[in-house]
């Protein structure tokens, strides 16, 4: 089968952030599938990106056997217009014949929804193109940007991101969502009668092979490992943090941050301000790099604000490295499902409660390591056994023949 992948913001290991369509191209590739991803050549998360050549538009390179097609696209991110302005070039050039012929003959479109305006370009093109179009839902739009960015209900924005989401929701031959628990909103939005198949985030296990764990030693490490923005909802930690300053049991803890996002200048701002010495700041490490970084934890935090768009789902990329990791999780969040709470991998607490947090915080440090090695283990193998790239890959071609069979049978 011949494929094509369509993502904004897809990534190779050398860069970081997430890696989901390369991982999952590089299980069919070895499948003897042919896969190609259409990607943008600014990374948004980080250095690394694509140096193009004068007049250079766009950028071929095989990687393990995957084809990415880079192109050149408005790289700044700082700013919500110069996003939304990135967005659509990256949509309009995916639409140019040189693209088009360079992507060469396919027989399905797989678009993914980091933002719509790509996968409506993934769609044109595959009904362009006569083949089948699977929609990848990552986020539920605009539910997402309402939620997330404070933006009214009635922002021409919001309202034209709806119309593209019932649009591709009814339009797709097949839906595949990362959020368990969204089928029936999808369904109740337009998607097609079939429903939609949840693939949900995973873990590429060999990038965090041999995870031991941690020696001991005199501070406890509790590491943040990802984008540095609103939704993460970071000032939480850096307020628990000046509590566990002023903890004489706490003194050991450390607190540390790797990653980038618009929030972190402002962080490290905070932090320096109130004289935070117990936190730390690193910038973001290539995807092949972060299984050593999250070795070198004694444990890991993540928060989820508590809106109400979490009640369709959600699935954490950086959940499942920690997991992966062997290491228990200081989980903030309400949500309908919790892998921690379900294999007693670490504490979950209620978010944006730095008062709970240091409670939980001081429970962990005050368990034997066996205990605390035990979370990590439960963590780690619910992981493998529920979240691997193979199983996840097989159920991606089984939607994709089911598109295949139900376009041919139209």
């Amino acid at each position: 089968m011949r494929i094509l992948m369509v993502n904004h913001y897809a990534i190779t290991p050398d860069q970081s952030g997430g890696t989901r369509h390369f991982t999952l191209a590089r299980e069919l590739v070895r499948q003897g599938h042919s896969v190609t991803i259409v990607a943008s050549g600014a990374h948004y998360q980080g250095s690394g990106g694509t140096v193009f050549a004068a007049g250079e538009t766009m950028r071929e390179e095989v990687v393990e056997g995957v084809r990415f097609l880079r192109l050149k696209t408005g790289g700044n991110q700082e700013r919500t217009g110069a996003r939304f302005l990135a967005m659509l070039d990256f949509a309009r050039r995916l639409s140019a014949p040189l693209v088009r012929a360079r992507i060469g003959t396919v027989d399905i479109v797989y678009g993914s929804s980091p933002h719509l305006f790509a996968a409506l370009a993934a769609y044109r093109l595959s009904r362009r193109n006569g083949t089948p179009f699977v929609l990848e839902v990552r986020d539920l739009w605009p539910e997402s940007i309402v939620a997330l960015g404070n933006v009214s209900e009635r922002h021409p924005i919001v309202l034209i991101m709806g119309a593209i989401a019932r649009y591709l929701y009814r339009r797709s031959d097949r839906i595949v969502t990362l959020l368990p628990g969204s089928e029936a909103h999808i369904l109740r939005m337009g998607g097609r009668r079939a429903g939609a198949t949840t693939i949900p985030n995973f873990v590429d296990i060999d990038l965090h092979e041999g995870t031991a764990p941690p020696a001991a030693r005199e501070t406890f490490t509790i590491t943040y490992a990802g984008t540095h923005g609103l939704a993460n909802a970071l000032d939480t930690l850096i307020d628990a943090a000046a509590l566990a300053r002023a903890d004489e049991g706490l003194s050991h803890v450390r607190f540390r941050l790797v990653g980038a996002g618009r929030e972190k200048e402002r962080l490290r701002e905070r932090a320096r301000a109130a004289g935070l010495d117990n936190v730390s700041f690193d910038d973001p490490v290539p995807k092949q790099e972060i299984g050593r970084v999250l070795a070198e934890a004694d444990a890991f935090y993540l928060q989820l604000k508590p809106i109400a768009l979490y009640r369709h789902g959600t699935s954490l990329n950086k959940l499942f490295d920690y997991m992966a990791a062997a290491r228990p999780v200081l989980f903030a969040a309400d949500m309908p499902t919790n892998p921690i709470a379900a294999c007693e991998a670490g504490i979950t607490i209620p978010p944006e409660d730095p008062q709970a947090l240091v409670q939980a915080i001081r429970r962990l440090v005050a368990l034997p390591a066996t205990e605390r090695q035990a979370m990590g283990a439960r963590a780690r193998a619910h992981v493998i056994a529920h979240h691997g790239p193979r199983a996840m890959a097989d159920r991606l071609i089984g939607v994709l023949r089911d598109a295949m069979a139900g376009a041919a049978a139209r």
